[in-house]
């Protein structure tokens, strides 16, 4: 019988996608600049952020809150700010409930917001409401393009983990239209793409990493993983010309893996592919 590999795969894309980290509010708003009777609680709340003061810019930002006649950019960037403050104190349900509310008073300029809820509710685990907010935030046509990057990686890691793999590699490419030197997005695409068994399309993305990052020893292995599974004959066990080509592939890609970068998990991929694999 010809050897097959263990259920032991661990594929990197997915493991090492970046989650988009939450403080996307930057300065003060201008409006608040202009001398309206809150810039004072606006900058000192601002500088507590900064400083990592996080209850105190909490209460400055509550007397925003609780102002009169605050204008609607201003408000929805204290509740917003507010409920940055209160996720990095740990307070997630307030910051939802601040975050909904900066949305709710300027839906137009709020995108950061819908952002910030989508990272809350991805790290409470609602993978399906974090889609719906990361979606929103995706709307604005002012989006930096690493800023639009980072929510769409997300965007595809989570639609993995909820199992819908063709839209996450619709995501992933995304991503790299945005960012076209993130290999993460590479790897995270390639993993989506081994599921669904396109092994071609997976190898390439495999492939294009490795020659981008020649140290990237956790790709290589998932490479060869990939290369063997092209290199199966099927019910025949007889090998035709191109899988006995990409069997020679999975087998130089294993030469060059410095074993001493590899965690347990791909170092038993590796062990399993080396013990499995005929190589001459």
């Amino acid at each position: 019988m010809y050897p097959t590999i263990p259920a032991v795969r661990f594929i990197n894309g997915l493991m090492s996608v970046i989650i988009v980290a939450g403080v996307f509010i930057i300065g003060v708003p201008q409006s608040a600049n202009s001398g309206s009777r809150y810039s004072g609680n606006f900058s000192q709340a601002s500088d507590y952020f900064d400083a990592k003061k996080y209850d105190d810019a909490v209460r400055e930002l509550s007397v925003v809150v609780a102002g009169k006649n605050v204008p609607t950019k201003d408000l929805s960037w204290a509740y917003g700010l507010r409920g940055e403050s209160e996720l990095h104190l740990g307070k997630m349900k307030d910051a939802e409930n601040d975050f909904l509310q900066a949305v709710a008073v300027f839906p137009e300029g709020s995108q950061d917001f819908s952002a910030d809820l989508g990272n809350l509710y991805e790290r409470e685990g609602d993978y399906k409401k974090a889609i719906i907010f990361y979606n929103g935030a995706l709307d604005s046509d002012n989006l930096r393009p690493d800023f639009r990057a980072n929510i769409l990686q997300a965007e595809g890691r989570l639609y993995s983990l909820t199992g819908d793999h063709y839209l996450a590699i619709d995501a992933y490419t995304r991503t790299i239209v945005e960012d076209p030197n993130n290999l993460q997005a590479y790897k995270a695409r390639a993993y989506e793409k081994f599921t669904l068994k396109d092994y071609e399309g997976a190898r390439d993305d495999y492939a294009y990493v490795v020659d981008k990052a020649p140290d990237d020893d956790f790709t290589k292995v998932d490479l060869a993983t990939t290369d063997h599974e092209l290199s199966k004959p099927g019910s025949s066990n007889v090998m035709n010309e191109l899988q006995y080509s990409y069997l020679k592939k999975a087998c130089a890609d294993l030469d060059t893996i410095n074993t001493d970068h590899l965690d347990k998990a791909n170092l038993l991929q590796y062990t399993s592919l080396k013990t499995y694999l005929v190589c001459n």
